[in-house]
């Protein structure tokens, strides 16, 4: 195969992953953000990463799963480096608790705010 063959090969196999895989990389990156702006900006970057690394990756593995630990990657250094008062999650309750406590359950768990040193949002 030659040089330009390979090139081209990597290009459809990009072009591939990201029509197949943008959306459920920025749903991803939007639940850890809960920012449109930042989840738009991790999934780019995410997905140019995956350019600069098309020689290291396994095009015959899927992809998504490396895209998504990429795009928690971005997501937390983003939280480490502005700090956790982006995080917007809401502290759980006992009524949310996911063991099944008594009262509602219609609001889901919080989750562990990313780059808050594993404390809960509030």
């Amino acid at each position: 195969m030659t040089v330009h063959a390979a090139v081209r090969d990597a290009e459809l196999l990009y072009e591939r992953a990201f029509q197949q895989y943008w959306r459920p990389v920025f749903r991803f990156t939007l639940a850890w953000t809960n920012d449109w702006s930042a989840a738009e900006d991790l999934t780019q970057e995410a997905f140019v990463r995956l350019w600069q690394n098309r020689d290291k990756v396994d095009w015959n593995d899927p992809v998504l799963p490396w895209l998504l630990v990429t795009g928690r990657r971005l997501a937390t250094d983003r939280f480490e480096l502005f700090g956790a008062m982006c995080c917007r999650r809401t502290r759980a309750s006992p009524s949310t608790s996911p063991r099944g406590l008594s009262g509602s359950t219609s609001r889901p768990p919080s989750r562990r705010c990313p780059g808050s040193n594993g404390r809960l949002s509030s």
